[in-house]
């Protein structure tokens, strides 16, 4: 859990039930995603619906769409919450 003191006293804490979307493909958020608690699915919706794991996001460590942080452009993944979630949300403007 070391990650998640590095961002301690930045951003705000949120909490998240299993199945709430943190963001959408094709939306902007420019923010970072620390998990306390629970489980995160980042995926690909592609043209013909199917999804693609990118990957699982597990207590301590973190995510968000670089293209929307560094770029303000549209994320190309979802984030969804696999349980009951504790995150810090901090947007990338904080953090820099």
């Amino acid at each position: 859990m070391e990650n998640v003191s590095l961002f301690e006293g930045l951003g705000k804490s949120i909490e998240r039930k299993k199945g709430d979307l943190l963001f959408k493909q094709g939306e902007k958020d420019n923010s970072i995603y620390i998990v306390k608690h629970g489980l995160l699915k980042a995926f690909y919706l592609t043209l013909d619906g199917k999804e693609l794991i990118k990957s699982f996001i597990q207590p301590g460590e973190f995510i968000g769409s670089l293209i929307a942080c560094y770029l303000d452009e549209p994320g190309t993944f979802n984030l969804m919450c696999l349980e009951d979630s504790s995150l810090q949300r901090v947007s990338f403007t904080e953090l820099q």
